[in-house]
């Protein structure tokens, strides 16, 4: 056997993975004081198992976990690995490579394992034990140990001679077996003290094997009753299990329905949204036409205005228009007058001309007088043709300003008449606007009902659906609730391990009997569990037995297969609790809520155990009330709701557990 190879982590200055090979015959590490040479054996004899801190150059077990530097994090915990060469079969295993590993956090825990299968340190040790690797072993020598060894005493060499030989081991086993042989020679005399005080209780004992046996009479018919009455019980839990799955299927039935409802509602709202979409294009259409309406009628309102002015305008004009003609006519009417002198005059001239071209032929002079005169008259002529034309043109002008008169006259009679028709059409479309106000309104209230209907529609439709998941999610969680607490009752969790290996054995039949958990025996109101809790202490994990033959049993059981240690309760052999009157008095006092077996509920065969573990323990409201019977007598301990503890020896207890 010899050592291969050693792995390091997180042990003293090896921060990184560190793995030495230590392939040949010899191995030197060389370098300068303070490089770490020592600790690589150091390393090699804690994963051997030094439990020693001293022996390792430490103050505690923590200080070989690298603890950092100023470039490097510390590291959480240190690990060494030792493979050894088992090729010869100097190792006690089956396996031609073994490797040893230890691992130490910063929390304290300690592990080793063996070929990666987890071990105890003892595994370990026995292991080495003949190898000169133990741990009075001669394999591995510091720097200060070889003066040790010349000067160790005959008792240390023979130790090193002893494990060199291969007997160290055998020595070990014979030391622990003469302990256990004391260990058993002390519980034989205890048992001939318990002989020698059972053979004076013989007789009584007897006459209480009588009473027992009239007790086991009893309570055979006891348990018959007891079965009778778990039948009852079980009968109305069944009853009560088909009454809770009516319950369910009811409210199935219910969410069922609100479902349907629901569906309902949603079709309503897609019927109210159809509705309200529709209101809305009616809505529009009518917004449309009140635009149209409110065109058409200002267009009539500028068509009214536009003939009022125009009848305004051509009454103007004739009225102009007449004045201009009396104007023209009585122009043309001097203007006749002086055509008609003008033409009497020239009639008159021409006679008198004639006359006087007969009386005075001959005189030349009249003749151009007379020729003046004549000119004269033409001209005045022309004026009286050119009057005569212009009162022509006025009479023509006048003519047509009568007909423009006439036919302005017609188209005011023709305005004037339309314009009743655009009243009457002015006020058909405002009576119309007004009807498609009014239906607007109407529409708009509609719209108003739809859009309140939908909202309360989607109201109950999310309470139903919040109705359901509720619904749902508790029975879910009850569904939830009841897995776990049935799991965790079959699981036996939160017992010790000795108490939940015999229970376990108990239900697979190897352990014959009846075995109850002291904490499953008893109930409490939710205000007082803590307290009662803290009142049992580990007596919550014990079980309650009928009789002292199965916690033998069961004792021997866990014995043979190593499986924990548990505390019984055998019925028979609980001693009645004596209730003293400074008992009576303490569990009046004020603050009291009285003696913690007064305070539970159990089954009455169970009451001689009950009484034996709470008995004589009160339950006070608070930590001032224990404290005021620090001083009496009677009790063994005051527990406060709140789980603080007075011992009877004056110590107390309280704080927080996390």
């Amino acid at each position: 056997m010899r050592l291969k190879r050693v792995r390091i982590f997180g042990f003293k200055t090896f921060a990184d993975k560190t793995e030495v090979a230590l392939d040949g015959g010899l191995v030197a590490v060389v370098g300068p004081n303070g490089c770490g040479k020592s600790n690589l054996v150091d390393a090699i004899l804690w994963g051997l198992g030094e439990g020693n801190s001293r022996h390792l150059r430490a103050q505690s077990g923590t200080d070989v976990i690298f603890n950092g530097s100023a470039q490097r994090r510390p590291v959480g915990y240190a690990e060494v690995s030792l493979l050894f060469d088992n090729e010869d079969g100097g190792l006690p295993i089956d396996s031609p490579e073994v490797q040893i590993t230890r691992k130490l956090s910063r929390s304290g825990d300690s592990e080793y394992s063996i070929n990666r299968q987890n071990c105890r340190l003892r595994d370990v040790l026995e292991l080495l034990a003949d190898s000169g690797l133990g741990r009075a072993g001669y394999a591995i020598v510091g720097q200060k140990e070889i003066d040790q060894a010349l000067a160790a005493s005959p008792e240390d060499r023979r130790a090193w001679i002893d494990e060199a030989a291969g007997v160290q081991r055998y020595r070990a086993r014979k030391v622990e077996a003469l302990k256990r042989l004391a260990s058993a020679q002390d519980h034989l005399a205890r048992v001939s003290d318990i002989l020698t005080e059972l053979e004076a209780q013989r007789e009584p004992l007897r006459e209480e094997a009588e009473v027992a046996a009239r007790y086991k009479t009893i309570q055979t018919s006891l348990q018959g009753l007891e079965i009778d009455l778990l039948a009852t019980e079980l009968k109305k839990a069944i009853d009560v299990g088909l009454a809770a799955r009516e319950t369910i299927e009811s409210q199935n039935r219910l969410m069922a329905e609100e479902e349907a409802r629901r569906t309902k509602d949603s079709a309503s709202l897609a019927s109210a949204e159809r509705a309200f979409a529709e209101a809305n294009g009616r809505k529009d259409q009518l917004d449309r036409d009140r635009v149209e309406l409110e065109r058409r009628i200002a267009h009539l309102d500028a068509e009214i205005r536009l003939g009022a002015e125009r009848v305004e305008g051509l009454q103007r004009l004739a009225a102009s228009l007449s004045t201009e003609d009396e104007l023209a006519a009585k122009m043309a009417e001097e203007t006749r007058e002086d055509l008609d002198r003008a033409i009497e005059e020239a009639v008159a001239e021409e006679q008198r001309l004639e006359e006087f071209e007969a009386s005075s032929s001959g005189s030349a002079q009249l003749l151009n007088e007379m020729n003046g005169r004549l000119r004269a008259a033409e001209l005045e002529l022309e004026a009286a043709r050119a009057l005569q034309a212009k009162a022509h043109k006025q009479e023509a002008e006048a003519r047509h300003r009568t007909e423009r008169i006439a036919l302005i006259a017609r188209e005011l009679a023709g305005i004037e008449e339309s314009i009743p028709d655009s009243v009457a059409a002015c006020a058909s479309a405002r009576e119309e606007l007004g009807t498609v106000e009014d239906a607007m309104a109407t529409l708009q209230v509609e719209l108003d009902a739809l859009a309140a209907a939908r909202q309360a529609s989607e109201k109950e439709v999310e309470a139903s659906s919040q109705d359901l998941r509720r619904s749902l999610a508790e029975f879910a969680s009850l569904e939830g609730r009841i897995r776990g607490i049935e799991a965790t009752i079959e699981s036996h969790e939160g017992l010790s391990q000795g108490a939940k290996a015999v229970l376990e054995a108990n239900e697979r039949g190897i352990l014959p009997g009846n075995y109850l958990p002291v904490s499953r025996a008893v109930t409490a109101d939710q205000k007082l569990a803590l307290a009662i809790e803290t009142a049992l202490g580990a007596a919550q994990h014990d079980l309650i037995v009928e009789s002292e033959r199965e916690a033998k049993s069961a004792i021997a059981w866990l014995k043979e297969h190593r499986a924990g240690r548990a505390t019984f309760q055998p019925i028979p052999l609980m001693r009645p609790v004596r209730v003293t009157d400074d008992l009576i008095r303490a569990s009046r006092e004020k603050g009291i809520l009285g003696r913690a077996s007064e305070l539970v509920s159990f089954d009455r065969v169970h009451q001689p155990v009950v009484e034996s573990l709470l008995g004589r323990i009160l339950i006070a409201e608070d930590l001032d009330v224990a404290l005021r019977l620090a001083k009496s007598t009677g009790w063994s301990r005051v527990v406060t709701v709140d789980g603080e503890v007075l011992q009877a020896s004056g110590a107390v207890t309280g704080g927080t557990t996390g």
